[in-house]
Formats: structure tokens, sequence, C-alpha cells
């Protein structure tokens, strides 16, 4: 009867407003003037709960719960280059710092070999190497782009007779500012990465880094490192363009000798005391996967020779197979299901039902034609039934 009248329980309970009326006197903090302090803590709350929605997402409030490693949405402008728009979120402040000739070099090179907009002219590049000398191999090619790309390619940009009339273009070709930015932390890709000098002073590490190797070569080698630097390199002119390198130190990639890969269980060990001979120290923040590296226990003294890399996952990251195999969907047990098997065969061949207590009579085909009506009585010991052919049926029982 309290149900048919009251209705739900929910709407006559006084326990949620039992539990606000609690929350509202946690806010007094003037016991002189209750009603005071509850009015001006409610208005704070609602002016903060209604200033949240103008915040960046990276930022967590009451009402909202950003991912942990959670990229930077800034705003990008839809004309800028491709490797403009690269996501990434600094940790911490910075500092200045001025890149010598052999890092702007580096860095200036490995932007434009691997920035889409200057696709068409390195195959532009190419094809000059080659009709110069058709014998050319392709690591020769890559050390003829490493050297001298940079150069041609401003010169080519310049030229009046190039074509290129995007400003953007040209202010590219110029090269970044000597003057970067260095940060000592830095959020992409679901990861947290710190430089190696902090974690010397930390139980955790967020310094290793593996990247996918690339090159005109058949043979494409991982390489595996330590992040020394984080630095944002600037182009010169409006809009302001911002690119983030990571700067490392690599183990030697050579497979055997530097690298090696566990035939069965594809564990991947670097030799610790060998280093990349090639000064390529930098790529770009994306671009990076994060690693743990992990050193065999030993009763020798000294540091291990040989140490595990372990790839880590990045958080808010479910890693889902591509296809699907029958063998995913086995039935863990050992035990064979019992079961009966139906017969799925349609017999195509008609039966008949035969009453023993009918007469039959046989018609010739000349008796009957198709104008006169056709009656067919059938006599049983429980009904006669008589059917015409203009289908009225009646039943007459017994």
């Amino acid at each position: 009867m309290r149900t048919r009248l009251a209705g739900p329980v929910q709407y006559r309970w006084m326990y949620p407003f039992e539990r606000f009326l609690r929350r509202l006197k946690n806010n007094i903090r003037n016991k002189a003037k209750v009603e005071g302090s509850i009015c001006n803590a409610y208005l704070v709350e609602e002016a903060s709960s209604f200033c949240e929605y103008y915040f960046a997402d990276s930022v967590k409030t009451r009402h909202r719960k950003c991912p942990r490693n959670s990229d930077d949405p800034r705003p990008i402008d839809s004309n800028m280059f491709s490797i403009f728009k690269f996501p990434g979120r600094p940790i911490g402040a910075y500092i200045f710092r001025w890149l010598d000739d052999k890092e702007y070099h580096a860095a200036r090179t490995y932007i434009l070999l691997n920035c889409d907009e200057v696709k068409p002219f390195i195959n532009m590049y190419e094809e000059e190497l080659r009709k110069e000398n058709p014998a050319l191999r392709p690591d020769e090619v890559d050390k003829m782009l490493d050297t001298n790309f940079a150069s041609w390619f401003e010169s080519h940009v310049k030229e009046p007779n190039s074509n290129v009339h995007d400003d953007m273009m040209k202010d590219f070709a110029s090269g970044p500012l000597r003057n970067t930015r260095v940060y000592s932390g830095y959020y992409v890709n679901g990861f947290k990465f710190h430089v190696t000098r902090r974690n010397s002073t930390t139980l955790t590490s967020n310094s290793g880094v593996y990247v996918k190797g690339s090159s005109n070569l058949t043979d494409e080698l991982d390489y595996y490192g330590m992040l020394d630097e984080i630095i944002e390199v600037e182009y010169p002119a409006l809009p302001i363009k911002r690119i983030v390198l990571f700067k490392c130190s690599w183990y030697d990639p050579t497979p055997r000798i530097g690298t090696r890969v566990h035939s069965n269980y594809k564990l991947v060990e670097v030799y610790a005391n060998r280093r990349f001979n090639k000064f390529e120290p930098f790529i770009f923040a994306v671009q990076a996967g994060q690693v743990f590296y992990a050193k065999y226990p030993t009763i020798r003294r000294g540091p291990s020779e040989w140490i595990a890399v372990c790839r880590m996952k990045a958080r808010s990251t479910i890693e889902m197979p591509t296809s699907l195999t029958p063998a995913d969907h086995d039935a863990f047990q050992n035990e064979e299901a019992e079961g009966h098997s139906l017969d799925s065969q349609v017999q195509t061949t008609s039966q008949l039902l035969v009453d023993v207590n009918i007469t039959y009579e046989e018609l010739d085909d000349e008796e009957i034609s198709t104008d006169d009506e056709i009656d067919v009585v059938i006599e049983s010991d429980n009904y006669n039934l008589e059917i015409s052919d203009d289908y009225d049926t009646d039943y007459d029982e017994d």
C-alpha cells in the first residue's frame, strides 16, 4: 500500500538531503556567520565549475579526469606543414641553448628528410645524383643526402626559376634558429619521457628510447638508445613553427655484434659497451617508443655486457590482433564435449499415407472433362467427405 501511495522509494527518502546538508555544513569556516559561510562556499564551487569548461583538456578538474600521460591538444593551423602538427606536451620549465655546427646540421637535415612536403625535392635531388653518376650505390645516396641536401634545397628554393612561391617553404628552407629550448621531460604517444641526467637520481627510468629504422638499404634495423636532451627548435617568420626533437645516444644496431634477437622468444638484447658510430642523434618526439633496459643477474662485479630490452606499452591503450585465427577460440578443456548429431538431410521422395478403410474407384481420362463438375466421395467408418471442383466441402458425421 505504501508503494502505491508514495511511489518509488528514492523519491521520498531523506538520505540524499541529509548527505547534502552534511556537505554544506563542512563548508562552514566562520561559526559566527554560518549562513554566509555556506553561501560563499556554494558560490565559489559553482563559479569554479563554470570556469573549468574553458580550461585546456589537459587540465585535471573536479568533474573531469584527463589521462595521466595525455598529449596537449593545442590548436594547429591547417596550412602548417605536417611536421608542425605533431602532438606532445613538455614537462616543467625550459632553458635556452645554442646548437653547435654539427648539431645544427644534423637536426636540420633530419627534419628535411622526414618532411612529407619535401619528398618531391628529395626525389629530384636523387635523380640529379643518378644522372651524374648512374653507378651510385644506395648507401652512397644516403651519404650524399646527409651531407649536401640541406644546402642544395636552400639554394634550389631561393632560385627565381624554381617555381617555388610558397613563403612557408622558403622559410623552411632557410633552416631553424640556433637558439633552442631544452626541456627535462615530455609527454607523447601515451608515454612520459625524462632525460638521462634526471633519472640518475630516481628509482624509476623513463629515458629508454627505441625507433624503427628506415633507409634506402634493404635491411631495416631498430635503434635502441638513451634520451639525452629534449630540444624544441623554431623556424623564423610567422606563423610560429616549432617542432620537438629527441637527442639520443644509440647503441650499436649491427646484428649479432651490437644487437641480437632470440630466435624462439624474440627477446632483444643490446651490447652496453658499443655505441652507434654515425652521428644521427635526433628523432621526432612522436616517433619515439619507450623501453626499459634490464640487467642480467651475475656474480661478476663489473657491469654486464648484454642488457635485455623490455618494450613498454602506453597507458590507456589495448593492443588488438589484426586477424583472428581458429586457434584463438579453442576451449580451455581437456575432455571433449558430448553431443548428439542431427540428421540434416531432407528426404526428397514423397510418402503417401494410405487409409485401409477408404475405397478407391479408378476413372478414365475420357470420362472426365474440364467443363463437368467432379465429385469425389470418400467413404470411411468415421465420416463421409464430398469434394467438388467448386472447392465446397461438406462433412457428414455418422
